[in-house]
């Protein structure tokens, strides 16, 4: 069995990008995955858009607009990861990135 990798996503206004980066990480090969994903106050629709991913083993955080560093710290926090993935909420991850890294 391998061991457990977070995907931690801050997003904060991404709301053109945010799916499809979540797709590329829910379609990661390496089975023993976690995504966080921190919404940052955004105002443009983002949140909605990452809660419709809670039912597909997303876990959402909601947050006061704190800036990058703060939801990027968030998500840590709340990781249990042995490995750790930062992500942007405006980038894909091909299909095996996790596995082979």
């Amino acid at each position: 069995m391998g061991q457990l990798v977070s995907i931690l996503i801050s997003c904060y206004n991404a709301a053109p990008y945010i799916a499809a980066a979540l797709d590329s990480a829910l379609a990661q090969t390496w089975p023993e995955k976690e995504i966080i994903a921190v919404n940052d106050g955004s105002t443009d629709g983002s949140g909605e858009i990452l809660e419709s991913y809670r039912s597909r083993g997303v876990r959402i955080i909601h947050q006061e607009n704190k800036g990058q560093c703060a939801a990027a710290n968030r998500a840590f926090e709340e990781c249990s990861g042995d490995y750790i993935k930062f992500f942007d909420a405006d980038d894909l991850l091909a299909p095996r990135t996790v596995e082979l890294q």
